[in-house]
């Protein structure tokens, strides 16, 4: 009987013998249904997972398992300027009015214009600009509003309407009411992303400037702070240049990353008091990035 036994589980399992060959070449199906059942040879041993973790706590209590998660971060720097050329055209009398203000006067005793102080006055407390939420049709990260200056200021910030700066009496054509230089404002954002854990640092300067140029002064207010800086990047006068720098310690409450990407609303002026010659001047302004890591 024990042996009929082994004989009949290796026909079903099929295992060849002399009386129990069936069909040459039939499909072996039984032998993968009996292999979880029967120690034969040909069988193989199933493939225990990997990486798993068991806790069997006897007799009640807690049982406590851990998982490591592992993620791998590149270090990365990046910057989006919304806008990459501003281009002015002082023989437009309209964009004048719109995007230009007096930047001093002239003084009858001496004969000579003098200059307000431009970058004291985008310095000051009661100077601000910022975003406001408004879309741009072409871009819907451009949007900085327009900015506000002290009141004390209003007598100052008044349009000039053409370039030079001259402005006639109310209702004539040759009584002088103001002359002087001008000031014309742009508004745009730069946005950075740095996940350094040692910090960042931005760098702005005026980069191959052509003679003849006019003065160049940068604002930059940090998003979300109280954090802003006003440099003059190139001086017509002197011919030098400047760069305007900070770091995340500068920023108040700011942490060693840029949290995401983080605005920038940048203020530019261009002053023009005689300093400048004709025909078309360019310059580049660069925004750096440095991430410390």
């Amino acid at each position: 009987m024990k042996y009929a036994w082994i004989l009949g589980a290796m026909v079903l399992a099929g295992v060849g013998t002399a009386g129990a060959q069936g069909v040459q070449g039939a499909p072996d199906t039984q032998s993968l249904t009996l292999c979880g059942f029967f120690p034969f040879p040909d069988c193989a041993p199933p493939t225990p997972t990997t990486g798993d973790s068991v806790n069997i706590v006897t007799g009640g209590g807690s049982s406590s398992l851990t998982e490591n998660i592992s993620v791998s971060i590149p270090s990365i720097v990046a910057m989006h300027l919304h806008e990459k050329s501003w281009s002015l055209n002082l023989g437009d009398q309209a964009f004048v009015a719109a995007n230009c203000y007096r930047a001093g006067g002239h003084d009858i005793t001496t004969g000579r214009d003098y200059t307000d102080n431009i970058a004291g006055f985008m310095n000051h407390s009661g100077t601000s600009w910022m975003g406001d939420g408004t879309k741009d049709s072409k871009n819907a990260y451009s949007s900085v509003g327009n900015f506000t200056w002290a009141s004390s200021y209003n007598d100052n910030m008044k349009a000039a309407p053409r370039y030079p700066g001259i402005e006639y009496a109310s209702g004539t054509s040759n009584q002088v009411s103001w002359k002087g230089p001008i000031v014309c404002f742009n508004r745009k954002v730069v946005e950075k992303f740095a996940n350094g854990a040692k910090g960042w640092e931005v760098n702005i300067s005026a980069k191959n400037v052509t003679a003849g140029f006019p003065t160049l002064i940068l604002g930059d207010r940090v998003a979300n702070t109280g954090y802003k800086k006003v440099e003059t990047l190139y001086n017509a006068s002197d011919k030098t240049s400047k760069s305007l720098t900070f770091n995340n310690t500068n920023v108040t409450g700011m942490g060693m990353t840029t949290g995401g990407w983080l605005d920038d609303y940048i203020l530019e002026a261009l002053v023009f008091d005689g300093n400048e010659t004709s025909g078309t001047k360019t310059a580049d302004v660069v925004f750096q990035l440095t991430g410390k890591f």
